[in-house]
């Protein structure tokens, strides 16, 4: 899924803001309306949202005078580690309970939906929850949220030109039981399971694309050695078959189309399908060390009841191995890596000191990041990294949880 850069600029500022203990009284006003293509738009929504704990008597609907706030991407639980803080904020006079034991919480905000999304699928996507969460917009329930990610399309619940009230209610639970902690070969051990982090931990973004059929996702696989570029572009909902036109414009940093790919092929009838197109691509301008050129593909699909245009951004790039030499680009080089933790997210002021030290590549440390209530920043740190010319090099997923024990069905 397309990511804006200015998503990861949001939430790294409020991580800062929310450790030094900064929050406002009132929910943070949304961002602006960014327009990523002619059929698509998006609004952050991250910031200092209303806030209150959830008891048996609230569960369905929070109380009125009982609102506090609390930042989101954020935490409520004491066991949150890492960048995520830890910091709701009770309304004067509260009864609120003590949060170490609240495994419930309301949260709540509101957003005017642009007048100019008239027309398209609302829908309000939420990068990590911990754990689970019903939606409700306009006190209409919308849909769920399933651990650890997840979309709700709102397009029911409210209009364009209309204001959503957005509630939440967030269940933080491990819902593991005992959780098998594998230390080597032949050894292992059982701890009871818990959480790192209770709460919206992730980015909330409002974002709109076409009602019906539409691009789902754009992969771009860059080929140096074959001066080459092909890319998969998935569809859903297409309802009748015909002639589909494929439209690709890469554009530079500066918004200038660089080169036009176009090439026409029949669609079918499915719910999903996937295309893939290559085309030549003699002389791009290369993604390299210190050398982050990037562009983003604007694929746009006409035809057979779809028109749709995906903004997908990538950088021109081709690694390989012959022998024992790596190869970027055609060139040879020695990497020299350091391990480095994925939600450090601070761009140059932590890249800087490390291309002066000598590294020019990070491991991406090795967090299970499919534990429930862990946090999780890879894309935050592909996307910093990626900007800065920095490669980074990914890591095996932890096996044990949830594959190991899954395939075991246990």
């Amino acid at each position: 899924m397309f990511t804006f850069p200015a998503r990861f600029a949001a939430l790294l500022l409020l991580i800062i803001s929310c450790q030094s203990h900064i929050l406002a009284s009132n929910p943070t006003p949304a961002g602006p309306v960014r327009e990523s293509s002619a059929t698509r738009g998006e609004v952050i929504l991250s910031g200092v949202w209303k806030f209150q704990p959830a008891t048996d008597k609230t569960t369905e609907k929070p109380s009125p005078s009982d609102w506090g706030t609390i930042s989101v991407p954020g935490s409520w639980s004491k066991n949150g580690e890492g960048a995520l803080p830890v910091n709701p904020v009770p309304p004067a006079g509260s009864a609120w309970p003590g949060l170490e034991g609240v495994a419930t919480a309301w949260y709540e905000r509101s957003v005017d939906i642009p007048v100019a999304w008239s027309g398209r699928a609302l829908l309000l996507q939420f990068d990590r929850v911990s754990t689970d969460a019903k939606v409700y917009v306009n006190d209409q329930l919308s849909g769920e949220i399933r651990w650890p990610s997840g979309e709700v399309d709102i397009s029911k619940a409210v209009k364009a030109g209309q204001t959503a009230v957005i509630r939440v209610l967030v269940v933080a639970t491990p819902d593991e039981g005992d959780r098998i902690n594998f230390m080597g070969y032949a050894q292992e051990s059982k701890s009871k399971a818990t959480l790192m982090s209770a709460g919206i931990t992730g980015d909330v973004v409002l974002a709109s694309r076409p009602s019906g059929s539409h691009v789902t996702d754009v992969f771009v696989q860059p080929s140096y050695r074959k001066k080459s570029v092909t890319l998969d572009v998935s569809l859903a909902g297409i309802s009748q078959a015909g002639p589909l036109t494929v439209t690709v414009n890469m554009v530079d940093e500066k918004g200038t189309v660089e080169t036009t790919f176009t090439q026409n092929v029949e669609g079918k009838v499915a719910p999903e399908q996937t295309l893939q197109f290559t085309w030549p691509w003699k002389s791009p301008r290369l993604w390299d060390l210190g050398q982050p050129n990037l562009y983003t593909a604007m694929v746009e699909v006409k035809g057979a009841g779809v028109s749709d245009i995906y903004p997908q951004s990538f950088g021109f790039r081709e690694h390989w191995i012959e022998g024992k030499k790596f190869i970027l680009n055609g060139t040879e080089i020695r990497w020299r890596p350091i391990s480095w933790h994925g939600n450090s997210a601070l761009g140059e002021k932590v890249i800087a000191p490390l291309r002066e030290q000598g590294f020019n590549i990070s491991q991406i440390w090795p967090q299970n990041r499919y534990a429930r209530g862990h946090a999780d920043f890879w894309g935050l740190w592909a996307e910093t990294t990626d900007k800065a010319g920095w490669p980074i090099i990914g890591v095996v997923q932890n096996m044990s949880q949830p594959f190991i024990i899954d395939a075991q069905g246990k």
